[in-house]
């Protein structure tokens, strides 16, 4: 990629995500959030995914964001790093756990939420200058509606999968699929949902008017893959493999609009992707007796 596309893609993450008003916004009005159905799939992912793992494991969340993942995490008693590149959406995260606020001038802090939850480090930073220079090994490594935010994807998976430890997990759900891997059904129920919610944002239709974006600009590159694009699953598919994972990745749909996602679950449209790829733990050493 054109190294000044992928500076642009960064800037306007940070631009959208630190704007004013932005993490209360997204906790109070957008959909993946609100989607009860998705939000019972990633909890229900996560208790399987931590069932296998030792009681207190380790889990990094990139692009934690306001604490969808990290919340479910720290609830299934994981210790959990917390990394995102927006200030503003960690300030957020601080305080559902009670956490002091970041001091002014400084990139990256930890803390201990004051409730009986296990201890949450949050790191304010771009994720892959993180992976890059991370060496701890985590149990769980995981991300939701992330990938899609980045300039190369494959590049953060293959960098997150190289710190998941022997027997651990990646996990990574609510990302778009590549528009030639969607049935066609997806793909029009996703063009139909989508222009349903800008319509609603425009006239306030059915009294709706809290659920307008002020946010919302076309010309923004945050959601840089999701713009027409999506990821592309078989090469997601190759990364993992070539990391030493064993992934299994599922195509599913969830809309913003409840007839709409009615529809898109009887019809069993894919439109989103996610996935879980394991690492095989590491082969037991034998004691040689004399």
């Amino acid at each position: 990629m054109d190294p000044a596309l992928a500076q642009r893609i960064r800037d306007d993450n940070v631009r959208l995500h630190d704007a004013p008003g932005y993490a209360d916004f997204y906790d109070d009005q957008l959909a993946l959030i609100r989607n009860p159905w998705e939000q019972r799939v990633f909890r229900d992912d996560l208790a399987r995914i931590a069932a296998r793992l030792a009681p207190g494991f380790a889990a990094l969340d990139l692009g934690c964001g306001t604490g969808n993942l990290t919340l479910k995490l720290l609830d299934l008693g994981a210790a959990v790093t917390g990394v995102d590149l927006s200030a503003a959406m960690l300030d957020r995260l601080r305080r559902k756990l009670r956490i002091g606020p970041l001091p002014a001038g400084r990139r990256g802090a930890s803390g201990d939420s004051s409730d009986d939850r296990p201890a949450c480090t949050l790191l304010a930073a771009d994720v892959d200058d993180y992976l890059r220079g991370c060496s701890i090994r985590f149990d769980l490594v995981c991300a939701c509606s992330f990938l899609h935010h980045l300039p190369d994807y494959l590049a953060t998976v293959s960098a997150a999968a190289a710190l998941v430890a022997p027997g651990g997990c990646l996990y990574v759900a609510h990302e778009p699929l590549a528009s030639g891997r969607c049935d066609l059904p997806g793909r029009a129920l996703e063009w139909l949902d989508f222009r349903w919610q800008r319509f609603e944002a425009r006239t306030g239709l059915g009294g709706r008017v809290a659920r307008r974006d002020p946010y919302y600009d076309p010309n923004c590159l945050a959601d840089y893959w999701a713009m027409n694009r999506g990821l592309d699953d078989a090469a997601l598919r190759r990364t993992l493999r070539a990391a030493g994972l064993q992934p299994t990745l599922v195509r599913y749909d969830s809309k913003r609009h409840r007839l709409l996602h009615a529809a898109a679950k009887l019809l069993r449209t894919q439109h989103l992707l996610r996935f879980e790829a394991w690492r095989p733990p590491a082969p037991a050493t034998r004691a040689i007796h004399d």
